[in-house]
């Protein structure tokens, strides 16, 4: 099975938002073998694949809850299947 990045073009406009977000807050998690592209194309994965997100919730909470979920999803993400790996579960899971 390949992963999926199938989401509607309001989440996938919320998940670009989200990234651009976090990433003003916590630059360090851009490095050379992790940009913005592989981030959005993580949460895409997640979101698509098993593990919808509450996208809306993530970019409205406070940087240490987006923060827990973005690196955890970037972390845990199975790049072959889009799955979460490690028993992780973001708290903004739906």
């Amino acid at each position: 099975m390949s992963v999926s990045f199938d989401v509607s073009a309001k989440d996938d406009s919320l998940i670009v938002a989200l990234v651009d977000f976090a990433i003003e807050e916590f630059s360090e998690m851009i490095t050379d073998t992790h940009d913005k592209i592989d981030f959005i194309m993580d949460v895409t994965a997640c979101h698509a694949n098993g593990c919808p997100l509450n996208l809306q919730g993530l970019i409205e909470t406070d940087v240490i809850n987006r923060h827990h979920d973005l690196a955890g999803i970037a972390r845990n993400i199975d790049k072959a299947t889009g799955k979460l790996l490690n028993n992780f579960l973001p708290r903004f899971a739906k």
